[in-house]
């Protein structure tokens, strides 16, 4: 049994429908064993190393694994979006110019709501692993870096259009 022991300590102690002021100089409380408050822990809470843990028990039973699988991908996923939000932001930014600070706010809510849209898509069809959609969380992180590739050689190719003019 796992204990906390608070030092120089005052609580409120209910017993028989009464509350009672309980002060102590240590006071001992017993944790439950486990995660949480006497619960286990949901796959959005696990370390990618739990989850590796689990999906290996899901695999020995027969269980389905495609919710642990939707979580470790998108841990996965999610620490590699920053490749792509850098690669579309650098040709956004050299566009830009200070006036149009508006349209770069718009144009980053529309990216995050495109990002997490596919997150959530992915999540809500754990129920279909036949749909695998472990793999559309990825969808983003190849869809943003070519889109900002492709927006990098539509800047470069201005720059020469315009030193030649």
């Amino acid at each position: 049994v796992n204990q906390m022991i608070l030092m120089d300590a005052s609580a409120l102690q209910w017993s028989q429908g009464a509350v009672t002021p309980v002060v102590s100089s240590a006071f001992v409380v017993n944790l439950p064993q486990g995660g949480g408050a006497g619960r286990g822990r949901s796959l959005g809470e696990m370390t990618f190393m739990e989850l590796m843990a689990t999906w290996r028990r899901q695999v020995e039973r027969g269980e389905s694994t495609t919710p642990t699988l939707v979580q470790m991908h998108r841990q996965m996923s999610f620490s590699l979006s920053c490749v792509g939000f850098a690669l579309m932001g650098v040709p956004l930014a050299i566009r830009a110019h200070r006036r149009d600070t508006n349209v770069g706010v718009a144009f980053a809510l529309v990216v995050t709501l495109v990002y997490y849209s596919f997150i959530i898509l992915a999540e809500s069809l754990e129920g279909k692993p036949e749909w695998r959609p472990y793999w559309i969380v990825w969808f983003p992180n190849f869809l943003f870096p070519a889109m900002g590739l492709w927006l990098m050689s539509r800047v470069e190719n201005q720059g020469i259009r315009r030193s030649r003019g």
